[in-house]
């Protein structure tokens, strides 16, 4: 899931269910040359209509750096450079055309599977 890099909560949010799940850093979108740390760089509200669940259990947002990725759709959307990017820690099978967090110790990038 893609949300745009520049949210901000308004009263709307207390019209609709939302929930908060942490934005934990950067990932690149292209070689990965950033570190994967947990950096906390603070929270993110989402309506939970949005997400398609009632809980944030798993989920937190990493920051796309890079416009490697402006190609690839997720749910009819492209990532673009400072998109925050929903990531779903629970998911463990992903399929080819998917968008994934591939972490290659000590960094990560945000990927597509592509089977050869």
């Amino acid at each position: 899931m893609i949300v745009p890099g520049n949210l901000r909560a308004t009263a709307v949010d207390q019209l609709v269910k939302s929930m908060d799940f942490p934005i934990v850093g950067t990932a690149n979108c292209g070689p990965a040359t950033i570190f994967a740390e947990e950096n906390f760089q603070g929270f993110l509200r989402v309506s939970s209509k949005l997400i398609g669940r009632s809980k944030p259990t798993g989920l937190y947002a990493i920051k796309a750096d890079g416009s490697s990725m402006n190609r690839a759709e997720v749910n009819g959307k492209r990532i673009e450079d400072g998109d925050l990017v929903i990531i779903d820690k629970e998911s463990q099978n992903p399929s080819t055309g998917d968008v994934i967090l591939a972490i290659h110790w000590p960094r990560g990038a945000i990927r597509a599977i592509s089977r050869r």
